[in-house]
């Protein structure tokens, strides 16, 4: 089994039609963090304690990386088309973070997101989680050793199904 590691968000109320982007690569760090709530007691002059009761909490999720290779498609070459001369020039850098941004926004209470670890339109396989809100977007534009701008990205999905589906589905 071979997949394409390619995070992605979906958003199903973008304007009049659905619209997925991909995070620009290369992805540094995608976690998802699950939590367990549930009631604790401790026992008086008993070592240990009592829980029960404990139920999955909502899932964290982070996604930071830096914006040299866009995997939906904009890239521009510095003259011959060599590994090293394929990147993204400063403008569309920022263009691209700034549509990850706008596609973010476009969440509504009833159209939420959907945010995909495995987006691969080939395959085709999917491993995504639905009801996804956002809690964070940040964008550094250097730090004067990158040559890259990085960013990176904290939502909550609230649905702690993990599916294998494609987009809106």
């Amino acid at each position: 089994m071979s997949f394409i590691y390619r995070p992605a968000i979906h958003a199903s109320g973008y304007g009049s039609t659905p619209k997925t982007l991909s995070f620009p690569q290369s992805v540094i760090d995608c976690t998802a963090s699950f939590s367990y709530q549930g009631q604790e007691h401790r026992i008086p002059l008993k070592t240990g304690g009592l829980d029960f009761g404990t139920t999955e909490g909502p899932v964290s999720i982070t996604i930071a990386g830096e914006t040299g290779h866009d995997p939906d498609g904009i890239i521009t070459y510095y003259g011959s088309d060599t590994e090293e001369n394929r990147r993204l020039w400063e403008a569309q850098m920022w263009n691209k973070l700034i549509a990850i941004r706008t596609l973010i926004n476009a969440h509504t209470d009833d159209n939420p997101l959907e945010l995909f670890f495995i987006y691969d339109t080939v395959g085709p396989q999917y491993v995504k989680f639905k009801s996804v809100v956002p809690r964070g977007f940040n964008i550094n534009l250097g730090d004067g050793v990158s040559t890259y701008f990085t960013y990176d990205a904290a939502f909550v999905a609230n649905d702690t199904t993990i599916y294998t589906t494609a987009p809106g589905a």
